[in-house]
């Protein structure tokens, strides 16, 4: 399924999901009744806009409807709130990146543990990646690499350490070839940033050694629409909303 496709539709079944999932855990009941008064005190507020004291009677109940709603409302909200974080993770790593072309270049970023020699850390990929550096900076105990694509296809690039003597693999990464999730982010020291932003969701993990933390980032895609570039958050939020409107009035939830 091309991309903008697979945004669409993940748009829309996490909207419907979402609408679901909100009138199961919040009181439908106390949201139609509040909805209810809300729209009585704004026709209130037209029939009386001549009368001073009734308009503004009208509007201060208003304001208060407003602020019961909110509190029915702000509840589950709060409870979606931890599974769409964790989930616009893995949307954006699927989504929110492109693959690199021929003659793109990224960066790879490596972190190793305190008191590690930074000349026993190396990389190395396939013929169709050129990689350049490292650039060493002993203060943050980091190396960085370029690595820029010269042929198209699925490439490999392995990060190597020397242990006890010996040059361990510690990671082999394929996330150069596209149709894969892209964006690499490993880390063992930041679990909740390694879940909202997950690796290349192809079972990547650092192994115990010298290496702490690895990322390597693609560029962002965008979505054409209309004849106007839009990012794939903005895509989302527009047809997850729209598809949760939809969504209310199908199984009859009030939001």
């Amino acid at each position: 399924m091309p991309v903008t496709a697979q945004c669409v539709v993940v748009s829309v079944v996490f909207g419907l999901v979402m609408v679901l999932v909100f009138g199961k855990i919040s009181n439908q009941g106390a949201i139609r009744r509040v909805k209810n008064e809300i729209a009585a005190a704004l026709m209130e507020v037209f029939l009386f806009r001549r009368d001073l004291f009734q308009a503004l009677r009208a509007q201060g109940n208003l304001l208060w409807c407003g602020c019961r709603y909110f509190t029915l409302a702000m509840g589950p909200v709060l409870v979606l709130a931890v599974p769409f974080a964790i989930i616009l993770g893995h949307f954006n790593l699927r989504l929110g990146a492109g693959p690199l072309s021929v003659g793109d270049q990224a960066t790879v970023s490596v972190t190793v543990a305190s008191g590690v020699d930074l000349r026993q850390v190396s990389l190395e990929a396939d013929t169709g990646v050129s990689v350049v550096g490292p650039v060493r900076v002993p203060k943050t105990n980091s190396l960085f690499w370029r690595v820029q694509p010269n042929q198209e296809g699925a490439h490999v690039l392995k990060l190597l350490a020397v242990e006890d003597g010996r040059q361990v693999e510690q990671a082999m990464y394929s996330g150069l070839q596209p149709g894969q999730p892209l964006g690499i982010y490993l880390s063992r020291h930041e679990p909740l940033t390694t879940l909202l932003f997950p690796n290349g969701g192809g079972g990547f993990s650092l192994p115990p050694g010298r290496i702490e933390r690895v990322e390597l980032s693609y560029p962002a895609r965008s979505y054409t629409f209309a004849g106007a570039e839009l990012s794939w958050i903005s895509v989302f939020l527009v047809v997850s909303i729209v598809a949760g409107l939809v969504g209310s009035r199908l199984f009859g939830v009030s939001v």
